[in-house]
């Protein structure tokens, strides 16, 4: 027959091929003669005077010994005794007639029967009941269903224009918190000016006297310092010194009139 390769597709491939039989193989027989016992074999040591294996070697041909290792009756019994008699058979009417058949039943109850457990109680039917004409009967009872009406008008709702009652309790915890924290401030606030100095305003009147007497050193500092200006060189370490010193007391006092100048001035209140 034309066969194509599977890959190709084909008629003939939608024709159904019988399956193949593959040869029968013939029958397995050992190259080994069957009357050799195995290598270390345990048959035939029935003895204590042998060791408990037999062909260690694996040799084909045994050596005669006292012991074999095949033995008669070893498998299916011995070859003489284990064949019945032929003249014990069963004969006809050997054995008792069986009895009539009868149904069988329990000797104790475990549970009493229903009519003596209850003896009003009849046998239950359960009533026959028609589902189909049921539901017919039920839909044609039951009222039609009315449409729902979407358009919800939310001015006649019960809660409209209303705070809702959780923003109550939310405002009232916001405000005990902000309590709580009014409360550690100003104590935190009590310790810090506990410790700090205290200060006042001074008077117009104390103001204008310090600014006068800060003026009235000034120029005396200043006479002092002019005395010197005109010194080329500064020879000396005292010169030097006196120079440094009348510049450092006209910038603290230049600072201090600027500070006093200003129109509210305060100072510790000793």
């Amino acid at each position: 027959m034309y066969r194509r390769e599977p890959r190709e597709e084909s008629v003939y491939e939608l024709i159904p091929q019988p399956a193949p039989i593959d040869p029968r193989p013939p029958m397995y027989r050992s190259k080994y003669p069957s009357n050799v016992p195995p290598t270390a074999s345990t048959f035939g040591a029935s003895t204590a005077s042998q060791i408990p294996v037999t062909n260690l070697a694996g040799s084909y041909d045994l050596e005669p010994r006292v012991h074999r290792h095949k033995t008669s009756g070893s498998t299916f019994g011995t070859k003489n005794l284990h064949y019945s008699d032929p003249t014990s058979f069963q004969r006809r009417n050997s054995m008792p007639e069986l009895l009539e058949p009868a149904r069988f039943q329990y000797s104790i109850t475990v549970k009493p029967p229903i009519d003596a457990y209850n003896p009003r109680a009849g046998v239950r039917t359960a009533p026959v009941r028609n589902f189909i004409k049921n539901n017919a009967l039920a839909v044609i009872m039951s009222e039609a269903r009315k449409p729902v009406d979407n358009n919800v008008n939310y001015l006649k709702k019960s809660d409209f224009a209303k705070v809702p009652s959780y923003l109550s309790d939310v405002k009232k915890e916001i405000a005990a918190e902000k309590d709580y924290i009014r409360q550690i401030m100003a104590r935190e606030h009590e310790e810090e000016m506990r410790y700090q100095p205290k200060m006042r305003l001074l008077t117009e009147d104390e103001r204008q006297h310090l600014l006068t007497d800060l003026k009235k050193k000034w120029d005396v500092v200043n006479k002092q310092y002019q005395t010197m200006t005109h010194l080329v060189s500064l020879d000396t370490h005292g010169k030097v010194r006196r120079k440094e010193q009348y510049e450092s007391e006209l910038q603290s006092l230049e600072k201090a009139i600027e500070k006093l100048s200003k129109k509210y001035v305060f100072v510790h209140d000793d």
